[in-house]
């Protein structure tokens, strides 16, 4: 996944979801791996099922989940309580 826009260059790829835009690239520098993101959104259910996923974490403080690429990077997604 991804675009290269030289076959000697990292890959890069930006993903848009209403109104909202994250960048990701395998730039030297740009993040070390294990890194985390984590973004709050309105609806944690609905960005859980566009990523394919079918369980949401219950905490004490609201819901989340996880996904991790092949480097060890992990984006969470959650929703507190309070915007619930």
């Amino acid at each position: 996944m991804g675009t290269r826009f030289a076959p000697e260059l990292p890959r890069y790829v930006g993903i848009a979801r209403g109104g909202m835009h994250l960048h990701l690239s395998e730039h030297t520098g740009d993040a070390r791996p294990g890194t985390l993101v984590y973004l709050y959104v309105g609806d944690v259910d609905a960005m859980a099922a566009a990523c394919g996923i079918s369980e949401v974490d219950d905490m004490e403080w609201g819901r989340d989940f996880e996904v991790t690429d092949p480097d060890g990077n992990r984006l969470r997604v959650g929703t507190s309580k309070t915007a619930i």
